[in-house]
């Protein structure tokens, strides 16, 4: 009599499941349906949207593809895949904000399929799993709002998971055409990210061991893929060594050297402690941390010991994961790849039982809708709090008039492709604010109300609601007469500074988010 193997699923459960359940049409609407709400019922939003759509922006108007630019100055923060993609789609559809917004959701779009694909691989007797995991995912209410967003780790989460899915392979069963993929994939990967993608992508090849299937070598198998993820790097290299010959010998060491060891020492601007993921667990995971029944699915989770692809899952999360623990500077959006690989393994473990499709796709469908409505109705507060277009366009009649204009506090590129300015904006402390007006006496200085003290209104050019107080452009005489001063920021006036995705940073004390 044969034996039966307690992880191959039995065939009640390796039926496939209703064709309209099993279908990524439902996920794939509601990705779309939130994009276009989003584009519709939303500005871009500082500091990140806005400081990203002004990078590509100068690039564009430069024509360098290679260097990427912020207000004049060679910005080193990010590699440049984003910023290519964005343009690519200005080549054929004109310059325009619509466009770059729609690259986040096209990546969701992209991580839905490669979801299906990577829980094929992983478990294929088990279709339920693979309809079920971008359904969590993208169910999951943080991954489905940040989809929309205008940043770079979406579009990461779907490099990753095709390297994943090439890596699986390869790593299972070595073909050319497995490497090959997995190099491209992998070397989009760190163009998107930079290095940190390489942790994800280290992290499977190392815990080959301990997951690899049975009868699999441990050893032999890994060299390999080392080398390749070591190949995959020199598209990332190359395009720096480029960028630095055209940035300077400040702006190599930056990037060369200095950002990954200050994002490794919390140096900067988000510097968080070993534990600062933990509150925000339970948030990022809901509506499923509040189900209850994948609350007991985790439960199941050592009868996985023997699912080669359960431990695939659970060594590239718990590695992943390890590493960022230990990396002081935090963003809670560093999180989403382990969130999506997750999400993959609690659809494997609620294929234990009867998988419950309908009831995963009534929850996701729920909180979904609920995004959709909170977004409709901070769609107003949103437009009020967030005028770009109007004070880009102000700063652009006084750059036509060919007047220097300086920001008084700490400016992030947030009016330039709204403005579609083409001249730096000086950043100057409050202290720096007098001089600076005396050494451009026909110049306009602008700044929010809390760094500014004396006769706005008397002798403002315009002003602007934005964000929680006014903003005011004033002519650099203001200064010089005496009329108006300008003064470093109440602290409780700091404290209560908002942005856009504040879960990630409070205060957004630096251009440098990752």
């Amino acid at each position: 009599m044969p034996t039966l193997d307690p992880h191959r699923a039995p065939f009640a459960l390796r039926r496939r499941p209703p064709a309209l359940a099993q279908s990524p049409l439902p996920v794939l609407l509601a990705l779309l349906a939130f994009a276009i709400a989003s584009l519709w019922l939303r500005p871009t939003l500082p500091v990140d949207e806005t400081r990203y759509l002004a990078v590509a922006w100068e690039m564009w108007w430069r024509g360098d593809f290679v260097l990427p630019w912020l207000s004049g100055e060679p910005y080193h923060h990010k590699p440049p895949l984003l910023f290519w993609l964005i343009h690519a789609g200005w080549s054929v559809f004109g310059v325009s904000e619509v466009w770059p917004r729609l690259v986040s959701p096209l990546a969701a779009v992209a991580a839905v399929f490669g979801l299906r694909a990577l829980a094929r691989a992983l478990w294929p007797e088990r279709p339920a799993a693979s309809a079920l995991a971008p359904l969590l995912a993208f169910g999951s209410l943080y991954l489905f709002a940040y989809a929309s967003a205008l940043m770079f780790d979406t579009l990461l989460l779907a490099l990753l998971l095709a390297a994943w899915l090439q890596l699986h392979r390869l790593l299972s069963a070595p073909s050319a055409t497995a490497a090959a993929l997995f190099l491209l994939w992998a070397s989009l990967a760190l163009l998107c990210k930079g290095p940190v993608a390489m942790l994800h992508l280290l992290a499977p090849i190392l815990g080959w061991p301990w997951w690899r299937p049975a009868g699999q070598p441990a050893l032999k198998r890994l060299w390999l893929p080392l080398l390749l993820t070591v190949l995959a790097a020199l598209p990332l290299l190359l395009w720096a060594l480029a960028a630095s010959e055209r940035g300077g010998e400040a702006f190599r060491q930056a990037l060369l050297f200095g950002q990954t060891l200050d994002r490794v020492q919390g140096a900067m601007g988000h510097p968080r402690p070993f534990w600062f993921y933990l509150p925000f667990l339970l948030l990022l995971t809901a509506p499923w941390s509040l189900w209850p029944r994948a609350w007991r699915a985790l439960g199941r989770l050592r009868a996985l010991r023997g699912d080669s692809g359960a431990r695939f899952a659970i060594a590239t999360l718990g590695l992943a994961s390890l590493i960022h623990l230990f990396i002081a500077g935090k963003q809670v959006h560093y999180l989403i790849p382990m969130l999506a690989l997750g999400c993959l393994l609690l659809a494997r473990l609620l294929t234990e039982a009867d998988p419950p499709l309908r009831a995963v796709q009534r929850i996701a469908l729920g909180g979904q809708a609920a995004l959709l409505l909170l977004l409709a109705l901070a769609a107003v507060p949103l437009s009020a709090h967030y005028p770009l277009r109007a004070i880009g366009q102000a700063l652009a009649a006084v750059e036509a008039q060919g007047r220097p204009i300086a920001y008084i506090g700490n400016y992030q590129g947030e009016f330039h492709f709204a403005g579609r300015l083409r001249q730096p904006i000086a950043e100057i402390a409050p202290a720096e604010a007098l001089s600076w007006a005396q050494a451009h006496p026909q110049g306009l200085l602008f700044a929010r109300d809390k760094r500014l003290r004396g006769a706005l209104a008397a002798r403002s050019e315009a002003r602007f609601d934005y964000k929680r107080s006014p903003l005011w452009l004033l002519p650099a005489r203001a200064f010089i007469d005496g009329a108006v001063q300008a003064s470093e920021p109440d602290p409780a006036d700091s404290a209560l500074e908002s942005d856009a995705f504040a879960i990630d940073s409070p205060t957004s004390p630096s251009p440098t988010s990752r």
